[in-house]
């Protein structure tokens, strides 16, 4: 139903961003106030509410294996106000128009306010701007991680600053490389991946994190063990074509796919730049 994610060392580095960085990438500011607020009325009101407000009339969230339209999902759960999820945007980018793009960061689960957390990871959302020049969830999921013994998603950590990376957007033509891309460089030829990543890329797995780095190209070896089948299900373009998003499930082997047993799930951020399409995001739970 939700996946608003967490991550330990790496977390608290790239939350230290400085009020120098965050002047720099101001025209990221919008899509950070966003989940920002999405954050926040959440932890003063509930989920429903934060969800219920935030999400586009055909956002889609994450439960489970599966794919649901959030506000469907959001309209029929009970306000619950027993329950807490916390959680802060520590890295965004955005296409040149400002009209779309994504943000993540961690996140912490409490099934009742006053116990530990029993469930955190990072979040990962797609935001595009509606009709009124409102950023709204296109999509929201993320990844897990094992829970921390402490807490650093206090009050504090989430009027930190970011780390906000700035993106460059170019001028596209027509074509969808994403799913050639994935099969011939990413899941054949692992060594090939990082050709793939934009500069600044996020990669998220399971209880892992990297941008573009040795560790970026270590999962993408680890997913080749694996040899998952990716069955996209849903995405789309941001207004300039210079961005685009898709999602689908993923599968052990052709068997399980055609029988719909899914292990998981896989969503993915392309942006169109001088080399031609390249990913900046890539986020796969399993």
């Amino acid at each position: 139903m939700f996946c608003k994610n967490l991550l330990t060392a790496c977390c608290l580095l790239l939350a230290a961003g400085s009020y120098a960085q965050t002047l720099k990438n101001e025209h990221l500011r919008a899509i950070i106030d966003a989940e920002h607020n999405f954050a926040h009325k959440a932890h003063d009101e509930s989920m429903k509410a934060a969800f219920t407000a935030n999400l586009d009339s055909s956002g889609i969230v994450v439960n489970g294996n599966d794919f649901v339209n959030g506000l469907e999902l959001y309209s029929t759960a009970k306000t619950d106000t027993t329950s807490l999820l916390l959680w802060y945007p520590e890295y965004a980018q955005v296409n040149d128009r400002e009209t779309f793009g994504f943000t993540s960061g961690p996140y912490h689960y409490y099934a009742s306010k006053k116990d530990k957390p029993v469930a955190s990871g990072y979040f990962f959302s797609v935001w595009k701007k509606d009709g009124s020049g409102k950023f709204k969830v296109m999509f929201d999921g993320g990844v897990t991680h094992p829970v921390p013994n402490g807490d650093f998603l206090s009050a504090q950590a989430m009027q930190s600053d970011f780390k906000l990376i700035n993106s460059i957007a170019n001028n596209t033509n027509d074509g969808s490389l994403y799913l050639e891309a994935l099969n011939d460089g990413i899941i054949r030829h692992p060594e090939k991946a990082l050709k793939y990543l934009a500069p600044n890329a996020l990669v998220l797995r399971p209880g892992k994190f990297a941008i573009n780095s040795s560790g970026s190209l270590n999962m993408y070896k680890a997913d080749s063990t694996i040899n998952f089948i990716h069955l996209v299900k849903g995405g789309g373009y941001d207004d300039s074509k210079s961005m685009y998003y898709c999602y689908g499930s993923m599968a052990k082997d052709a068997a399980s796919a055609q029988q719909g047993k899914y292990c998981g799930y896989f969503v993915q951020v392309w942006q169109k730049r001088r080399q031609g399409w390249q990913l900046s995001a890539d986020v796969k739970q399993y």
